[in-house]
């Protein structure tokens, strides 16, 4: 059954070029102030704040600040509150990378599906005509049949047709 064909254009070199240089401009401009890298494992054992924590660890910070009596010696209130600053000036950048992300793999996914339906149904055609007795699809067919062999979803058998 034929996917619905969704992408029918083509993207100027030029826009692809000045997209990447953009994307490698806002990339070195916050540099500097980002990490390089975490590890699954350090990620996985980070306390994570998100929305429904974002509140409590705002108040936290304010009680913390007038409240100083009650805050542990080995805590830094002036550190976390720059913490909580710099989280919150990277999430909208965060937000439109993320949606950015998102439309560039749906579109490739997308782009891809459309491609290998119309490559499958020629396949098929191909496999048929073979299978017919059309010597010019034969060797189209034993090219192309190596997909399905590699991908283990054919046994390689030997053809009903030579």
């Amino acid at each position: 059954m034929a996917i619905p064909n969704r992408i029918s254009s083509t993207i100027p070199a030029t826009v692809i070029t000045d997209a990447i240089t953009k994307i490698t401009d806002a990339q070195n401009l916050l540099k500097p102030y980002l990490l390089a890298t975490l590890t699954a494992d350090e990620v996985g054992a980070l306390a994570k704040l998100g929305e429904k924590s974002e509140p409590f660890a705002d108040k936290g910070i304010e009680f913390a600040k007038t409240n100083a009596a009650f805050v542990p010696s080995w805590v830094n209130i002036p550190e976390a509150e720059k913490d909580f600053g710099y989280f919150e000036a990277l999430r909208p950048v965060d937000t439109l990378l993320s949606q950015l992300s998102k439309q560039v793999t749906n579109s490739r996914i997308e782009a891809g599906a459309e491609v290998l339906d119309a490559v499958n149904d020629f396949y098929k055609a191909v496999q048929q005509a073979h299978l017919n007795g059309v010597a010019a699809a034969t060797p189209i067919y034993n090219e192309m049949k190596k997909r399905y062999i590699a991908n283990g979803r054919k046994k390689p058998t030997a053809d009903p047709k030579p």
